[in-house]
């Protein structure tokens, strides 16, 4: 499924940029809410800032104190203090 090639999702002012496991990345004339809603049914997309969407599935890592995550391809992503709370209320 096309869902499970998705890293991440990043805004890019009323576009999105969507990053495929594969390296590449594709900008999409939708914005990061579009995507929101449409991943609504799927749990494994979470919107972590107001600028990013991750894939549960590629997260390695999650820094509470510094407020980030490390996905498995090494990038680092900023998660909002708000998106922080619900992520840990999901881990307990």
């Amino acid at each position: 499924e096309l869902f499970n090639k998705i890293i991440f999702l990043e805004a890019d002012k009323n576009y999105t940029i969507i990053y495929f496991i594969n390296g590449q990345s594709k900008r999409s004339a939708y914005n990061l809410l579009v995507f929101e809603k449409l991943f609504n049914s799927d749990t494994n997309f979470r919107r972590i800032h107001k600028t990013f969407i991750v894939n549960a599935s590629h997260i390695d890592s999650v820094n509470f104190a510094e407020r980030n995550l490390t996905l498995q391809t090494g990038k680092i992503l900023p998660i909002s203090r708000r998106k922080l709370k619900m992520h840990k209320e999901l881990q307990s």
